[in-house]
C-alpha cells in the first residue's frame, strides 16, 4: 500500500496536537478573550496552513528553502501575538478587529517552522510517487480543515469558565508569561 492522502492527513493530525505557535496564539486569545473573538484567528490559521502547504511544495519541489526568511518572518509574527498577549494584561480586554486576527493567523501559519518542515519532509517523500488528483484534493481540503477544527478545539479548552476566571483573577501574570512564552518561541525559531 502506498503512501495516501490519509496517511499525509493522519501525521498532520499528530503535527498539530504537540503544541506549537498556532496553538499558543489560540490559546492565550481564547483564555483572555472567549472563544468567538478567535474565531477570525482559527480562520487565518487555516488559511496559513493551506499557503505554508503550497510554499511547501514549491520548496520540495526545487529544494530552494529559504530557511533564514522563514525564521525571522516566524520571529517576528510570535513576537506580534507575544506582545498582543502581554499587552492585553495590562489593558482593558477587547476583542481584536477581526481583520488583524485573521492577519496574525495567516501569518503565524505560514511562518511556522515545524509544520514547514513536516510539509516539506512529506512533499519530498510524494515526489516519488505522487498523489492522484483525487488525493491532492483530499489534503488540500483536509489541511485547512484540520488547522481550524484544531484551532477551534484550543479555543474552546482555554475559553472554559474555570479557565478564565483563573486568568481574570491573575490576567497580568497570565498575559506575561504567555507572552514570554511567546517570546522565547520566537528568539528559538530565529537562530533556528
Amino acid at each position: 500500500m502506498g503512501f495516501t492522502s490519509l496517511h499525509f492527513l493522519l501525521a498532520y493530525a499528530l503535527v498539530l496536537i504537540v503544541p506549537g505557535p498556532n496553538t499558543l496564539a489560540v490559546a492565550g486569545q481564547a483564555a483572555l478573550m472567549g472563544t468567538r473573538p478567535v474565531v477570525p484567528l482559527a480562520l487565518g490559521i487555516a488559511l496559513g496552513a493551506t499557503l505554508l502547504l503550497g510554499i511547501s511544495h514549491a520548496a520540495a519541489t526545487t529544494l530552494a528553502l529559504a530557511g533564514c526568511c522563514q525564521r525571522i518572518l516566524a520571529a517576528a509574527a510570535l513576537l506580534y501575538i507575544a506582545w498582543r498577549i502581554a499587552r492585553a494584561g495590562r489593558a482593558e480586554l477587547q476583542p481584536s478587529r477581526a481583520r488583524m486576527q485573521f492577519t496574525a493567523g495567516v501569518v503565524t501559519a505560514v511562518c511556522n517552522p515545524v509544520t514547514m518542515a513536516f510539509f516539506v519532509a512529506q512533499l519530498i517523500a510524494l515526489n516519488t510517487q505522487p498523489l492522484s488528483p483525487y488525493h491532492t484534493a483530499i489534503v488540500v481540503g483536509g489541511v485547512p480543515l484540520l488547522a481550524f477544527c484544531n484551532a477551534m478545539l484550543a479555543a474552546v479548552l482555554f475559553s472554559r469558565p474555570r479557565i478564565r476566571r483563573a486568568v481574570a483573577a491573575h490576567r497580568g501574570i497570565f498575559a506575561n508569561a504567555a507572552g514570554l512564552i511567546l517570546a522565547g518561541l520566537a528568539i528559538r525559531v530565529a537562530i533556528g
